[in-house]
């Protein structure tokens, strides 16, 4: 493997040889200590000089010769000592070589389920969307949760020894307009909390509310039973009923402490319409703080969050952020950053806007977020027919639950295969490192 060079900061991507070339190749570059220089490519409308990282990551990618290039790197600019698969006292990201069922992608590290998408929308004509996957772990079994625009939030299962099976369980919300819900398992109470988002249908979806329902984890195979909506947020401030007004797309976590520690949520405001796909997105990012994990909710500040722009070039312009997640904080040191968003975005050199899932680190000064990669896991622009061509998005993640042992993350998302009149299906990428 060959060591990290100090100092060059550019991410490089390219088209992954095949996988007996790989090894080969890779076990050559191993021998040989040395690296070949990678080529500027073009990947989803974004030279590789676009893909410039504040803080440095591992590398991937394919050189002039046609030999891969593979280099650990740094989390923090700082002189990189040849230490494998350490560097700078930092667990470095590994790259699989050849998994059955996984498929390298553009980022170094990050691996798309080669049966994605793994979930569709409801055999109907009418609807055209599954989205905003909520995922968590109950025994031996997967629970998620997605909606549909019509049909309200689904409920699916899987099992642990085949984690992205999922077959339909119940419908939790039977309201349209109910989307992007967040799960919490209260295990001392043996419940699910499930926060979503709920449109007013009777103002063409121009506003929404966040709210909560419960239902105990059923243990002899009764049915689920959910209670009626509570209200845990409604637009108040200025900044959240910006071109509509909403607030939703929440993220719910307690502090690490746990037990009577406060609790604290993430949830985006407001909405840009996106006309080449004639959809709205979320603008801005809030925070709210309560003693429990169903309120009542106090806003932390009267202003959204900032959220860096990150390493893009002046073409790229960031239009909303729609969610913050912060990833399992055991993992924070391995993975090199401490949570992912989902960024709407308008290249104006084409004109046509697009969304990636980016990881951040807090900033500096405590006030928001720096970006790590704003490409962290991005659409397949320039693929023909790609189940995510156009836009990723609504996501959560999850700690490899199939083993005691996880070098993985898991996100499940959803992405768009195209623009105007497109599809919408939920699939799963690894981080693993």
């Amino acid at each position: 493997v060959t060591s990290c060079t100090h100092g060059e900061r550019r991410a490089t991507i390219g088209a992954m040889s095949v996988a007996l070339s790989r090894v080969v190749a890779l076990a050559a570059l191993s021998w040989m200590g040395q690296s070949v220089p990678l080529q500027g490519q073009v990947q989803g409308g974004l030279s590789t000089s676009h893909r410039e990282r504040d803080l440095l990551s591992p590398v991937v990618g394919v050189g002039a010769e046609g030999v891969p290039e593979y280099c650990y790197k740094c989390w923090d600019p700082c002189p990189c000592p040849d230490l494998l698969p350490t560097c700078c006292g930092t667990t470095a990201r590994v790259e699989a070589l050849v998994t059955e069922g996984w498929t390298n992608t553009t980022t170094a590290g990050v691996e798309d389920y080669d049966g994605n998408p793994i979930l569709t929308a409801t055999d109907d004509l009418a609807e055209w969307l599954l989205g905003d996957p909520a995922v968590v772990v109950i025994g031996d079994t997967i629970h998620l949760w997605g909606n549909e625009v019509f049909h309200g939030i689904i409920h699916y299962t899987a099992p642990l020894d085949d984690p992205f099976a999922f077959t339909k369980l119940e419908t939790s919300v039977h309201m349209p307009g109910s989307v992007r819900a967040f799960a919490v398992h209260d295990e001392a109470k043996g419940s699910i909390v499930l926060y979503y988002e709920q449109y007013e249908l009777r103002t063409l979806e121009q506003s929404s509310k966040l709210v909560w329902i419960e239902s105990a984890v059923p243990s002899d195979g009764s049915e689920w039973s959910w209670s009626r909506p509570t209200v845990a947020l409604e637009p108040e401030l200025d900044w959240e009923m910006v071109g509509t007004s909403r607030v939703g797309n929440v993220f719910v976590y307690q502090d690490s402490s746990g037990g009577d520690a406060p609790w604290h949520l993430y949830y985006s405001a407001s909405s840009v319409h996106l006309p080449d796909s004639n959809v709205d997105e979320p603008i801005y990012q809030g925070s709210a703080s309560s003693r429990s994990l169903r309120g009542p909710w106090t806003r932390d500040s009267d202003k959204p969050l900032p959220v860096a722009k990150g390493s893009l070039p002046d073409t790229m312009e960031i239009l909303g952020v729609g969610s913050i997640k912060l990833v399992p904080p055991q993992l924070v040191d391995q993975l090199g950053f401490e949570a992912m968003c989902n960024r709407v975005f308008l290249d104006t050199t084409t004109n046509t806007t697009g969304s990636t899932i980016a990881t951040l680190r807090t900033a500096s000064d405590g006030g928001g977020w720096d970006v790590v990669d704003p490409w962290e896991i991005p659409p397949e622009a320039d693929v023909e027919g790609s189940w995510k061509r156009a836009y990723v998005y609504g996501f959560t993640t999850l700690e490899d639950p199939t083993t005691e042992d996880p070098s993985e993350l898991w996100v499940y998302y959803n992405a768009r295969d195209g623009w105007e009149h497109a599809r919408e299906a939920i699939g799963v990428s690894r981080i693993r490192f």
